[in-house]
């Protein structure tokens, strides 16, 4: 393995634990305060395609980056639409302390 394959993978590496939080909230706290679903659809289709182009041009970090990507996505997705319109106790006081900033 070459040294900028390395590289990439420990990027790709680095996506996966970039997830970890949002992923780790949504199903522990159950809240899908702030999350696009729209945004999200986007970037499945997009990480998708990429995967596609990724196999065409048989580039193994990205096929990894995007699959990566893709599980990730549509594993928020999911939980996103289970626990839709659930707020934890955290978000709802985050929304109650922004709209008394906003009355004053």
């Amino acid at each position: 393995m070459t040294a900028g394959e390395i590289i990439g993978l420990v990027g790709s590496f680095l996506v996966l634990i970039a997830y970890y939080p949002q992923i780790s909230h949504l199903i522990k706290e159950k809240c899908s305060a702030g999350i696009s679903r729209k945004a999200f659809i986007i970037w499945l289709v997009s990480s998708f395609m990429l995967i596609i182009h990724s196999v065409l041009i048989n580039d193994v970090i990205f096929i990894s980056l995007q699959m990566i990507n893709f599980i990730a996505t549509a594993v928020i997705l999911i939980f996103a639409a289970k626990y839709k319109n659930n707020v934890c106790e955290y978000h709802k006081n985050m929304l109650s302390s922004t709209q008394i900033d906003q009355k004053n």
